[in-house]
């Protein structure tokens, strides 16, 4: 965008060159940000060039994912449970679309877990029996009816799967299967524990990598089919909550595998199923959007946010509603739905606002030259939690405050964004801005 090669002066090769070295130095925000600078400035690039920046993105996104997982695991550690479990949920909104979210999404179930035990009364560790009703507490009665009659064996697996063991849960489920072909639930539990591991059984050896992309393949593949075996035998008092469940996990898995046709078949069954409630409006508004339908998107998500009520909003939906008209081009609409993310987080004393989201908004404020909004933004973010953004926030705001005429203020940023500086190049830009050519 041309506002971003204002601020940065460097064109698509540069920005390449840039990106890749902040890979190298571990730097995953500032490479993700380069990245898709790049994938901006590449509309007219093959297919194949586009998808490999796409991939890019993805890796950082990961990394970033995996940093905000160790800080979980600190809170965890140091017994700070709810901060742990509250920035799990957000890494899980962070993790979507990407393989690791099965991972994120097993902690903050192990961490909601905790929770539970934290706040039982002083009547000992709860026992398995304990956590195992608390898990399976929103089982119909035919499911519970079917997988509790599996006995110890199912039981123990089905914790460990939630506890992070995977390759067992996975085998003792394909076990139960075998021996009860018929049987309907355990379908579902085992094509979960199959999305989870991305095997089939476990390898009698490491597996190389193209043999675990391969192995990985096939895993999704067998989940894909286990879950349309249970929508297509489901019964017709079935919750409806556990079918759309099971449609947005079979989205999920084909879009994956590169079926988005099916995985919208899928998302749109969810929605309609559980029509007055936000969570299948939403899945499908963002999928929506990244097919890049934006009209579609917002009628969908717009859905979503007059289902959601006032009393809870949901501000995941006002977020990708922000997207979606960002993306359509509707930059008045955009910073409204971005400020609503932010006012409400706000309300609640949340002040380490999302990144993704401040920086949408504080782009949108550049574009229309609104660049002290912009600064606040950015400032606001460097004392957030995205540690490895902190250097380019500070150098943001700290140029931006300066062309306001706010010097003092931008001089402190910049000095900032000098303890911070990866590299002699960053150093010397932040040098020439402090010098007023910034």
């Amino acid at each position: 965008m041309a506002f971003l090669k204002k601020l940065f002066g460097k064109d698509s090769t540069a920005l390449r060159r840039q990106a890749e070295s902040a890979m190298e130095d571990g730097n995953w925000g500032e490479a993700k940000l380069a990245w898709q600078q790049v994938l901006d400035a590449s509309r007219d690039a093959p297919r194949d060039e586009r998808d490999a920046i796409t991939r890019k993105i993805g890796e950082c996104q990961t990394e970033l994912v995996k940093k905000q997982l160790d800080q979980v695991r600190r809170l965890r550690a140091g017994g700070d449970l709810e901060a742990a479990a509250e920035l799990c949920r957000a890494t899980v909104e962070l993790a979507d679309g990407l393989p690791i979210k099965a991972e994120v999404k097993e902690l903050s179930d192990s961490l909601t877990e905790d929770i539970a035990r934290a706040e039982q009364p002083d009547t000992g560790t709860p026992t398995e029996e304990d956590v195992f009703l608390a898990l399976s507490g929103g089982w119909s009665e035919a499911q519970a009816d079917e997988l509790y009659g599996y006995g110890e064996i199912f039981k123990k697996a089905f914790l460990g799967l939630h506890e992070g063991r995977v390759d067992e849960a996975r085998d003792v489920f394909r076990v139960i299967l075998r021996e009860n072909p018929e049987a309907l639930y355990i379908r579902v539990e085992l094509a979960r524990a199959l999305v989870a591991s991305r095997r089939r059984e476990t390898p009698a050896k490491e597996l190389g990598e193209a043999e675990a992309k391969a192995e990985a393949k096939a895993a999704l593949e067998e989940a894909a089919g286990l879950y349309r075996e249970y929508l297509e035998r489901e019964p017709e008092d079935a919750s409806d909550e556990l079918y759309a469940a099971v449609q947005s996990e079979l989205a999920a898995v084909l879009l994956e595998l590169g079926d988005a046709k099916g995985a919208e078949a899928c998302l749109v069954e969810a929605a309609e199923v559980t029509a007055e409630q936000t969570y299948g409006h939403l899945n499908l508004g963002r999928f929506l959007r990244l097919e890049k339908r934006y009209d579609e998107a917002i009628k969908r998500l717009d859905v979503a946010v007059a289902k959601m009520g006032v009393v809870t909003p949901d501000i995941r939906v006002f977020r990708e509603l922000g997207y979606a008209h960002r993306d359509a081009g509707h930059k008045d609409e955009a910073i409204d739905c971005f400020k609503a993310v932010i006012d409400h987080q706000a309300s609640l004393g949340i002040y380490d606002f999302d990144p993704e989201t401040a920086e949408a908004l504080a782009e949108l404020h550049l574009e229309r030259g609104e660049k002290s909004e912009a600064a606040d933004l950015y400032r606001h973010l460097a004392q957030g939690r995205n540690l490895g953004g902190r250097y380019r926030y500070h150098l943001l705001a700290g140029k931006l405050l300066k062309e306001i005429g706010k010097k003092a203020d931008g001089v402190r940023e910049l000095h900032a964004a000098r303890a911070l500086a990866p590299d002699d190049a960053a150093r010397a830009e932040i040098e020439a801005a402090l010098g007023g050519k910034g």
